[in-house]
């Protein structure tokens, strides 16, 4: 019997059935010796001594309990029960023998109950998971021993390699170190310096930023690779599956005695205690706790996680994100523009062709690493790797550059500064300056002093003092340097800070008392002070207005304005119409004037002749063009160097053509 071996245990709800040798009469004894002592209404179980009070049924479903060892049966209405056997079932203790020394059986209502009782018992090395990625589990004589492992980290905080353009990160106990795009300067140059060692995912360099994608192939999930943590079921109930980085994780679970002992504080998976394993099963369909937990890597969604749920969303207007494949035209005709995944992505479509550097050839030169330059693929010298001493420059005048056996080494130039400090000169006045690895003149370092005399920041509203070689400027109390330092007394007023001075103006609008409101119309505005704001009321004097909609015009051929005066003005609208006679062109013979909606319409009568452009009349020969008189008459005109054949050209060569 191992630790995978898991038999729920359900308690009897009603008396068992007599098997054989115990009838139910008070003094005889059952099928292993013990004696039946049952009061009047009880019957005797086959399995132990206690008596119970039968269960009162109508049917045989009535009876059932839910032990797969026992069958219940109504008989007379009271549930009789007889034992049924099979795997996992018994009559006597010794039908529980698994031969694990690590496990106590026991016979309890005609099941086998497995109890684990010392956590560090073992069989074999599989019964010693610690859940520690950096102890080496074995099973040794009988007992688990956890042996630490050199140069293992526990979480991402043990990686810390001081590189701030490196992402650090503890991958099942190792520490790896790609490039973190995402800081600013830490661009990467190629997919190799985004490597995470991990199997299941794709790792990429796009637009010189990481990005990881789960590793499929031909479209397919990769076998130990997940993209949440249903893909990790291994239908081991003592192992607790997750995804973690599109790679899954299955770790066997701790011993426990109750329920209370498998609380891991998780709402996505439910606590169980079989036959003493802590059972760890996932809610279906994945289930997450906090929006960290939903990060797919993907700079183009929005991650969150919604009544234990993961959700992504579009994350519309971040550069480089699209909802279709038009939003990621990157201007390249070589290129096939793709939206996957609320991202844009770019395909070569010929040779040479590039989007990024993973799209071009491999270099056929050594020490270069190919780049895409505008769309086209071209090769640079590879950082570290040379051919010669220029090769390995470096742009620091502090180290000598040599390229040995295809290597770059840099060696320090003995003498040469690297920062400033290298240049301290003991004088707290003068500036230590490290330019080009040598040290360069001591200014005058601004602030610092002597006396009071050399500090003077010509400011109003500072006292200057010499405070041990540096010039403090202390503020001038009641004293303003920018007018939002100065609070009008008046919410309306603006405020202006002049030599260190509040000074307050009326703003537009602006009041204390309705005279300050005057705005010389005492015909159409009635003006008044209110909460400091200049408000005008309209008065019933006609044609006064504030605004254009207080006019109201004639007609719908009228345009009504306000003018500064408060007055209502009224134009009339060029080409209005208000009916049909408005519209008279003076020719009743070819056209029907019309208004419609406000504006003049001329149709054509269809008498003969008639016309509103050339196109309505016709002609009777190639070279006559027809022409529309203003009176919408209906002419032809000749048309310049038109023939009939070529006798109507000037010599005999000339051809007449259409």
């Amino acid at each position: 019997m191992t630790r995978q071996s898991i038999l729920v245990r359900v308690g009897l709800f009603a008396a068992l059935a007599l098997i054989s040798g115990c009838s139910g009469t008070n003094g005889e004894k059952d099928a292993l010796g013990e004696v039946c002592g049952c009061e009047a209404d009880a019957v005797c179980t086959a399995t132990a001594p206690e008596c119970e009070v039968p269960v009162p049924c109508e049917t045989d479903e009535a009876c059932d309990t839910g032990n797969m060892c026992m069958e219940g049966t109504c008989i007379e209405g009271f549930c009789q029960y007889a034992f049924v056997g099979g795997d996992g079932c018994c009559e006597v203790p010794m039908d529980c023998d698994d031969s694990n020394p690590c496990t106590t059986e026991t016979c309890t209502d005609g099941m086998c109950i497995y109890e684990w009782p010392d956590a560090l018992c073992c069989v074999d090395d599989t019964h010693c998971d610690d859940l520690d990625v950096c102890t080496q589990n074995a099973c040794k004589d009988g007992v688990c021993a956890f042996t630490p492992l050199a140069d293992c980290c526990q979480g991402n905080a043990d990686c810390n390699d001081s590189n701030p353009c490196s992402s650090d990160r503890c991958v099942f106990g190792m520490c790896v170190h790609p490039i973190d795009s995402s800081v600013s300067g830490c661009e990467c140059g190629g997919t190799p310096e985004c490597e995470d060692l991990n199997d299941c995912t794709l790792d990429k360099c796009i637009n010189q930023k990481c990005i990881y994608e789960e590793f499929t192939s031909a479209g397919m999930p990769v076998d130990g690779c997940c993209s949440e943590d249903s893909d990790c079921n291994d239908s081991d109930t003592t192992t607790q599956d997750t995804c973690k980085e599109f790679r899954c994780v299955n770790q066997f679970v701790k011993v426990c005695k109750t329920v209370a002992d498998c609380d891991d504080l998780d709402p996505c998976t439910p606590d169980q205690c079989l036959a003493g394993h802590c059972v760890i099963e996932f809610a279906q369909g994945g289930c997450c706790k906090s929006d960290e937990e939903c990060d797919d890597s993907n700079e183009c969604t929005l991650d969150s996680c919604v009544d234990n749920a993961c959700q992504h969303d579009p994350n519309i207007g971040q550069a480089g994100c699209c909802l279709e494949n038009s939003e990621c035209d990157d201007k390249i005709e070589c290129t096939q523009d793709v939206c996957a995944n609320y991202r844009c992505d770019w395909v070569a479509l010929s040779e040479g062709c590039c989007h990024g550097p993973d799209d071009c050839p491999p270099p056929d030169k050594k020490c270069h690493m190919a780049v895409c330059n505008a769309g086209v693929c071209d090769y640079e010298p590879t950082i570290g790797c040379c051919n010669v001493d220029a090769d390995c420059e470096d742009g620091n005048p502090c180290t000598d550059d040599q390229c040995t056996a295809k290597q770059c080494f840099y060696w320090e130039v003995e003498g040469c500064c690297k920062v400033d400090s290298d240049c301290n000169d003991d004088n707290l006045c003068t500036k230590d300056v490290c330019q080009n690895g040598k040290c360069g003149p001591h200014d005058f370092i601004p602030g610092c002093c002597v006396d009071q005399g050399q500090c003077n920041d010509s400011q109003v509203c500072t006292i200057d003092k010499c405070i041990d070689n540096k010039c403090v400027y202390e503020d001038k109390p009641d004293c303003c340097k920018k007018d939002s330092e100065c609070i009008p007394p008046i919410s309306c007023q603006i405020p202006h800070c002049v030599n260190g001075n509040c000074l307050f103006d009326m703003g537009p609008g602006c009041c204390e008392k309705d005279k300050d409101c005057d705005d010389k119309d005492d015909v159409c505005t009635a003006d008044t002070c209110v909460a400091n704001k200049c408000s005008y009321q309209l008065t019933d004097v006609k044609d006064c207005c504030l605004k254009i909609g207080d006019c109201t015009p004639g007609t719908a051929c009228q345009k009504t304005s306000c003018s500064a005066g408060h007055k209502c003005t009224y134009e009339d609208l060029p080409d209005c119409c208000l009916a049909d006679e408005d519209c008279d062109d003076g020719d009743d013979f070819c056209t029907d004037d019309l208004c419609v909606n406000n504006k003049c319409a001329h149709q054509l009568t269809g008498e003969e002749g008639c016309c509103l452009k050339p196109e309505d009349c016709d002609t009777p020969d190639v070279c006559l063009a027809p022409t529309c008189s203003a009176e919408h008459k209906c002419g032809l005109a000749d048309v310049p160097n038109c023939c009939h054949g070529d006798e109507e050209c000037d010599d005999g060569d000339d051809k007449c053509s259409d």
